[in-house]
């Protein structure tokens, strides 16, 4: 378990956000504290709101867990899910309000959302990996 965190903390903004999506979706999930009333989730079927809610908790447990599994495969499937969730969201969004002053933020947050998953996303599929290095600092025993 120390190491399946120790791994989060390397990219830590990126398991932040795979948490809050996973939080997030859950408790839409269960309408807990208004999340899953907002006016898109009002409009939408149940049955399509539920499979956006669902889709957006198994996106951040798969981005969450690849990043702590060293599991590039399951973290590309939590990016490519998360960016689909998004995206069906922001076109229902603009299906059902267009645009208007008070949702070009949330168009705004959704293509850079969308941008951060497809960017890490190319980096997976290079097979390039963030490394971490560790400062080694030596104690000079004669001034300098």
């Amino acid at each position: 378990m120390r190491r399946f965190l120790a791994r989060q903390a390397v990219l830590p903004f990126e398991s932040l956000i795979a948490f809050l999506v996973v939080v997030s979706g859950s408790l839409a999930l269960l309408h807990v504290g208004g999340l899953g009333a907002d006016a898109l989730s009002l409009r939408l079927p149940a049955l399509l709101n539920t499979a956006v809610q669902a889709l957006y908790v198994v996106s951040g447990l798969a981005v969450w867990l690849g990043l702590g599994l060293v599991r590039r495969d399951i973290e590309a499937f939590g990016l490519v899910t998360l960016s689909a969730g998004v995206l069906i969201r922001s076109i229902g969004l603009f299906a059902f309000v267009g645009i208007e002053p008070v949702v070009l933020t949330a168009y705004l947050f959704n293509a850079a959302i969308i941008l951060t998953c497809a960017v890490r996303f190319l980096v997976l599929v290079k097979g390039q990996t963030v490394v971490l290095v560790k400062a080694v600092s030596e104690v000079l025993d004669e001034p300098v």
